[in-house]
């Protein structure tokens, strides 16, 4: 089975592992080899396409569920919105955080 997200196509297997408990979304670095998703769960997972394994331990650091994920054009930056009202840019080499926050509703 074959899967497209964000214009990539491949990678099923590691879509339907990855998606299977981090079902709110998922982006893919432009280069392919790289799956982002995030969820209710507070967290966001970085996921190694050709391997179809976790790329590392997952992004911690919301305090309410992910609603969304995308990767910078380059793909060094991970960004993701939360239902806590923040935006945080997660260097993924580093994979530390930078947090912005204050806004009004959830993002």
């Amino acid at each position: 089975m074959r899967a497209q997200v964000a214009g990539i196509t491949g990678g099923g297997d590691v879509l339907a592992r990855a998606t299977r408990r981090h079902r709110r979304r998922a982006a893919v670095i432009r280069t392919g080899s790289l799956l982002a998703t995030c969820s209710y769960d507070r967290s966001v997972r970085l996921w190694l396409v050709g391997d179809e394994r976790p790329y590392a331990a997952p992004l911690i650091g919301h305090t309410d569920a992910v609603l969304a994920v995308a990767f910078d054009p380059v793909g060094q930056l991970c960004a993701s919105a939360g239902a806590d009202r923040t935006v945080r840019t997660w260097r993924v080499e580093y994979r530390d955080a930078s947090t912005l926050g204050g806004i009004g509703a959830a993002v």
